[in-house]
Order: structure tokens, then sequence, then C-alpha cells
């Protein structure tokens, strides 16, 4: 069983669409999460009922889009590895009404992903 954090990167970083197979411009840990979820494989979160994580951006820390000191919690929607981007869901609650929302994001601009189960961060998740 191969790990993202190994040196090397992963074995399945390969462009399916480029007959030479060659690694596509998306690597790194990060990219391999995304990819991994994307092709089903691996639930690296291993959470029960829906995967929740949140990003610790480069340079600016935990991404935040609430505008409160509370982390976003996003859940995956889709990964495209030829360009390094992941979409993203999030729900944006004002009043009674929660709305889901997608985020579009370079892979690369992410220096992190931490899985948060129900409950981590004292607050309710979907």
């Amino acid at each position: 069983m191969s790990s993202l954090f190994q040196d090397g990167g992963c074995s399945s970083c390969k462009d399916p669409e480029n007959s030479s197979h060659s690694r596509s411009r998306c690597n790194g840990s990060v990219s391999d999460f995304f990819r991994s979820l994307e092709e089903n494989i691996a639930d690296y979160c291993n959470t029960t009922g829906t995967q929740q994580f949140i990003l610790v951006m480069k340079g600016d820390g935990v991404l935040n889009l609430g505008g409160t000191t509370t982390p976003t919690l996003f859940r995956f929607v889709t990964f495209d590895f030829r360009n390094c981007t992941a979409v993203l869901s999030y729900d944006v609650t004002a009043g009674a009404t929660t709305t889901t929302r997608n985020l579009i994001i370079d892979c690369r601009s992410i220096a992190g992903v931490s899985c948060v189960n129900p409950g981590d961060l004292g607050i309710a998740t979907a």
C-alpha cells in the first residue's frame, strides 16, 4: 500500500489521455489526494457519512470563506489532473437557509488537507 507522502510521488500520476504516459503538471501530495478521490483509489479521510475536510493554503493558513474564525468545511466534487483544478462544495448559512456553493481551486495553491469527522471542530457538519 502506498502513501501520499512517499518520496517519488504516486504511481497513478500518469496522464491516461497521453499515449506516452508522461506526468501531468500537477504533482505533489495534495494533488495525489484529490486524484485518489477522483479515481476512487482510496478514502484517506475514512469517515462515516459525508467526507469533509479543511484546506490549509500556502502562505495564508486555514481557508475560511465565511468571515469568521471557523474554517470552511469542504466536500469533494471533482478533480481535473490536466490543469490541477479541484471543484469542492461548501455550505453557506444565512438565517434559516443553507445554500451549497462550489469553489474551483488550483491545487498548487493548497499546502495541506485536513480530514474532519463530524463534531471535530465543535460545529455541525453535513
